[in-house]
């Protein structure tokens, strides 16, 4: 829906921050541009969502340390107001000792330090988790945007409270009824918004029981309610129910308020406000024939309203669901599941609550789907992101250490620790390109040889390589050996000059109690050994 372009201004850094940041691939919706500038700019400075300034740049410019609290705190403040709830994050670049000597007051200007030297496995990582921050800041606005015009379109009074009976947000019909703004309305309590004496108590605590009441049952429920206005008495048809914060702990309610003292009857009221929630609504009568749904349940389930108003539930979710799923959710159904329609397949989230009559008595259900595919799918990537070498496709250090951090009770463990031989001459001689093709060749011979094991690549042009439960070292030299008889074999007929040979050191822990990191660091030893040897080997450490 919407569309966001994140200036991205870049003072004193270097080419490969900006190399890599061009090459980041953006989040749907979005696009970067990115300015490098070899010094500060106030002005680029305010056009920015993202600032990079580099420390060390801006001594050699100015002849003085950065001080981000006296040199930026001037600018700051204004900057972010600019930008009020959209995302703008201020980075410094600088060594660990700068950044060590920072004061309280610099970290309040600046959001992060990204410490040199800058690996590109960490610059990349920090610059996929800004893009992540920034969509997922937009995407907070816009449903912020989608839940306030939600309840703004709604024709009814609409309210949030704290457990003390203060206001936390309102919709416009409510201030129209008050006849007060958001901002008279919110934080305050019940007699002042309805222009009330204090010491008139009797719709407050009318209020306050039927809170009390919705928070008791657990979930929303409806009351008729008579409050004292300074216009005279008004009778009110309210939902109410309770808030619940993380921990499931109730931390106010939320409140809908239809004045029934000329209307009785709310179905119209519920027809706009199902055309306007950005969810699938199915509405039941108390009969479980579907009275009512909405544009997005026509298009989740690929049924018209005309084929299903009318139909009982059971029935329109065999079409709509599939024989196989709607059998199984017959019997139990659960919040989240998976809807397959052609080669779409969405995850859905379903809650359902009773809908009351005017006396009280359940006259219906209504359901309430929204789809929460692109959602997890964002939080499964970035998951996966953190864990995997961009390159190679292998997972990456970080990994390593979960991996054998889940299978503590191993009865042995073997390390293994492999590189390339003159790899650098290599990229010196031919380039990148020629390097990165041997990095992919080396990290498929070992996806094949250690398929049943953990592989990673620690970094440059090193892996490692994790066995549990060996029976000797002839086992893990094996596969070692295939590997070094792979990498020489396979490169060679890649082409002539690509060829090249790999090395191996290999550790064996047989007690299953050698910590990780001394079984690296013995590994790392076997391996400078097959080195001093002459290479094209591999050496037991």
């Amino acid at each position: 829906m919407y569309h966001k372009t994140l200036h991205i201004s870049l003072f004193g850094v270097s080419e490969a921050v900006g190399q890599t940041i061009d090459a980041q691939e953006p989040y749907p919706r979005f696009r970067h541009e990115t300015h490098s500038y070899a010094a500060f700019d106030p002005n680029a400075f305010a056009d920015s969502d993202i600032v990079v300034i580099d420390a060390d740049s801006w001594r050699q410019s100015t002849g003085q340390a950065l001080s981000p609290a006296a040199d930026l705190g001037g600018l700051v403040p204004a900057w972010r107001d600019a930008h009020g709830e959209r995302f703008c994050i201020l980075i410094v670049v600088a060594s660990l000792d700068e950044r060590n000597a920072y004061t309280a007051d610099d970290f309040a200007v600046i959001d992060a330090v990204w410490v040199t030297p800058l690996t590109q496995p960490y610059l990349e990582n920090r610059i996929s988790t800004l893009f992540l921050r920034a969509h997922l800041r937009s995407e907070s606005l816009l449903h912020n945007t989608y839940f306030s015009t939600l309840i703004d379109s709604v024709p009814d009074m609409i309210w949030f409270k704290t457990l003390n009976g203060t206001h936390l947000k309102v919709n416009d019909f409510f201030c129209s009824v008050v006849n007060k703004s958001k901002e008279d309305v919110i934080g305050r309590g019940h007699n002042y918004i309805w222009g009330l004496p204090e010491d008139d108590t009797e719709s407050a605590e009318i209020c306050a029981k039927t809170e009390a009441l919705a928070i008791e049952a657990g979930h929303m429920c409806s009351f008729e309610e008579e409050i004292t206005t300074p216009e005279g008495r008004r009778k009110l048809k309210t939902y109410k129910a309770p808030l619940y914060d993380e921990d499931g702990t109730v931390m106010g309610t939320v409140g809908m308020g239809h004045d029934i003292t000329e209307l009785g009857n709310i179905q119209n009221e519920l027809n706009i406000l199902i055309d306007s929630i950005p969810l699938s609504v199915i509405i039941e009568d108390a009969n479980d024939v579907i009275a009512g749904i909405n544009a997005l349940t026509e298009q989740y389930f690929e049924i018209e309203r005309a084929n299903s108003i009318g139909r009982s539930f059971s029935e329109w979710r065999r079409d709509a669901f599939g024989e196989k799923l709607a059998r199984i959710r017959e019997h139990h159904e659960s919040e989240e599941f998976l809807l397959t329609k052609g080669d779409s397949v969405r995850l859905l989230y379903m809650r359902k609550a009773p809908i009351l009559d005017v006396f009280g008595n359940p006259t219906g259900r209504i359901r309430l789907y929204s789809d929460m595919t692109e959602q997890r799918e964002l939080e499964n990537q970035a998951l996966q992101n953190a864990r995997t070498d961009y390159l190679t496709g292998l997972y990456n250090r970080r990994y390593f250490y979960e991996a054998l951090a889940e299978n503590e009770s191993a009865d042995s463990t073997a390390i293994m620790i492999m590189d390339l031989d003159n790899f650098k001459g290599i990229n010196d001689t031919y380039g990148h390109t020629v390097g990165d093709h041997l990095l992919v060749l080396a990290a498929n011979i070992l996806k094949d040889v250690f398929a049943e094991n953990v592989v990673v690549r620690w970094g440059g042009d090193e892996f490692v390589a994790s066995m549990r439960n060996v029976s000797s070292v002839d086992e893990v030299c094996e596969k070692a050996q295939r590997f070094l008889d792979l990498i020489a074999e396979q490169s060679e007929q890649s082409c002539e000059m690509c060829k090249v040979t790999g090395s191996v050191g290999v550790v064996v822990d047989f007690t299953g109690t050698e910590p990780i990191d001394e079984l690296i660091k013995r590994a790392d030893d076997a391996l400078y050994a097959a080195k001093s040897s002459g290479k094209s080997c591999l050496r037991v450490g």
